[in-house]
């Protein structure tokens, strides 16, 4: 009996190991774009904007230490959050590829676009808040700005995906991208025709927009409060 339920776990880890080594040159193939495009978008919003030699990117908003155990359990929630949806996105993306799709329509991409890209961001904003044990003092004003910076660039990549979806399989992915939203769930379909054509330099002009209101509001808000805050490179 010991020797046959051996053999039933030393199979399915035998075909667990195969499946590793099936998906791998898939998952690659995801993530080895999505890595580069990341990493560049990485370093140029902490170089450019987060480490920038001005008094207001190394303000720190100091944080009670009785709020600390509360600061990082909603980071964690964070996190997971973004790590959640990663993975969903992905292992969706995985499976139905081995399968033979290449357009993803279900699975939680029934729902949003990009959920991979959503969770990316939701995964690098408790790094921007407080990090125990790197010296970290408090939430410093310049990593949230290159956060945000970070979060348009990832926009504007998912508009530069879609647009590449879009040259691809025409009319198919313009029926699901009306179906869809772009990182919320669109509960409404909107069957006006004319929405058919999708103008995306409007939609990155109004993302550049928006950008643009946000990070100059911050950038107010920072220097209205800058006596309030540490000033500390």
């Amino acid at each position: 009996m010991t020797i046959e339920i051996l053999k039933t776990v030393l199979k399915k880890i035998t075909i667990g190991i195969a499946s590793i080594f099936v998906y791998l040159p898939v998952i690659g193939g995801i993530l080895a774009p999505m890595a580069l495009i990341i990493g560049i978008d990485f370093y140029i919003s902490w170089k450019l904007i987060g480490y920038s030699y001005t008094d207001w990117t190394w303000a720190y908003y100091l944080i009670n230490p009785l709020l600390i155990p509360i600061i990082i359990s909603i980071e964690m929630l964070i996190f997971c959050f973004g790590l959640g949806l990663f993975l969903t996105g992905l292992i969706t993306i995985v499976k139905k590829k081995i399968e033979g799709d290449t357009l993803i329509q279900t699975g939680i991409y029934k729902y949003i676009r990009h959920p991979q890209n959503l969770g990316i961001i939701f995964m690098f904003l408790p790094f921007v808040l407080y990090i125990p044990g790197f010296r970290d003092i408090g939430i410093r004003m310049g990593e949230i700005a290159s956060w945000m910076f970070f979060t348009f660039i990832i926009c504007l990549y998912s508009y530069y995906e879609e647009w590449r979806l879009v040259r691809k399989y025409k009319e198919i992915y313009l029926e699901y991208y009306k179906k869809t939203g772009f990182f919320i769930p669109k509960f409404l379909r909107n069957k006006n025709e004319s929405l058919i054509n999708i103008n995306f330099s409007k939609k990155i002009l109004i993302v550049a927009v928006i950008f643009l209101a946000f990070f100059i509001t911050f950038f107010i808000t920072v220097q209205l409060f800058i006596n309030e805050l540490m000033i500390y490179k």
